[in-house]
């Protein structure tokens, strides 16, 4: 967005630095109310000093009537997103809005233990947008856009979720199968994910699978627990933003409003192509689960054909 922006002329910044332009005003005016300051001296010290207040926000420096200030001098930068996820984070746990503990227990922690592993998690699907009010150098040098990767990586690639990869989960079904590792209710839940419930008698028809099969088995079964994962993911990270979309000072921020849509909408996008890129590969494919336990069935069936044909010829055999 703020690319775009820039490209066309516009400074990204400037709704921003009116937003904290006018909260000085607000607080001048307030004292000129009462006679503690002069309507002229506060003008040129506005001017002196645009925007080095801030904007009220959920993270930042807190004032002396207990307010929150983000984005001036002296104060950390605006991360519009990562600072929702944190506040919304923590308002689905009905805390502090600036609380960074863990948690570990609830549906929540399942997914992030923390608000910071939950805002890490969303900027680097959605991006980020890094804010400052204030005019100096100094000031400006914070200011950044950071880019969104999708949930695909996330798929794909093992450097920053490693337990939830496909590689990883790979490795653990692998160990399963082979008996390198023994087939309890925790290991199992290392490999399965909200509808794709592995049992020990998926790992039995796996093992029992010449070895080709059970390479190809394998890593379909993982790749797809790994993309409901993933998916079961997005939703939670989705419900937290909107959580914290909701908060006073963020909603009635519309510069923030702007960006925080625009996440969601990217968010809902990458949702339905992973979503649609599952469902061709189950089309394409057979259910993998249904595919493995047909294969048992086949084999136990065929086991008791031998094994009936055998009797059969024994009992129909000529003796002497």
């Amino acid at each position: 967005m703020i690319k775009n922006q820039i490209s066309n002329g516009k400074n990204p910044y400037q709704d921003w630095g009116t937003i904290a332009v006018g909260d000085q005003w607000k607080k001048q005016l307030s004292l000129t109310s009462t006679g503690d300051a002069d309507i002229n001296q506060s003008k040129k010290e506005i001017d002196a000093h645009s925007g080095e207040t801030g904007v009220s926000w959920v993270q930042g420096n807190a004032d002396r009537d207990g307010s929150v200030h983000a984005g001036g001098k002296g104060q950390p930068p605006v991360h519009v997103i990562a600072d929702t996820t944190k506040a919304g984070f923590n308002v689905l746990l009905n805390r502090d809005l600036q609380s960074s503990d863990d948690i570990s227990s609830g549906e929540l922690a399942l997914y992030f233990i923390n608000p910071k592993m939950a805002s890490m998690w969303v900027s680097s699907v959605v991006g980020d947008q890094v804010i400052t009010t204030c005019n100096d150098d100094s000031c400006k040098k914070d200011q950044a856009s950071i880019v969104g990767h999708g949930l695909l990586p996330w798929v794909a690639s093992c450097r920053i979720d490693k337990d939830n990869c496909a590689d990883t989960i790979r490795e653990e079904l692998g160990k399963l199968v082979t008996g390198n590792d023994e087939v309890t209710k925790d290991n199992l839940l290392k490999v399965s994910a909200d509808g794709i419930a592995i049992s020990p008698e998926v790992i039995t028809s796996i093992h029992e699978m010449d070895s080709m099969q059970q390479i190809i088995i394998i890593n379909k079964l993982s790749q797809e627990i790994s993309v409901q994962r993933v998916m079961n993911k997005a939703f939670i990270a989705r419900e937290i933003l909107s959580s914290g979309s909701q908060v006073p000072a963020i909603a009635s921020n519309h510069p923030a409003q702007v960006i925080i849509k625009q996440a969601i909408s990217k968010l809902d996008n990458d949702i339905k192509s992973l979503a649609f890129e599952s469902q061709m590969r189950k089309q394409t494919t057979s259910n993998t689960i249904t595919e493995i336990l047909k294969y048992k069935d086949q084999q136990q069936a065929m086991s008791v054909l031998v094994s009936t044909s055998s009797q059969l010829m024994e009992d129909g055999a000529i003796t002497k």
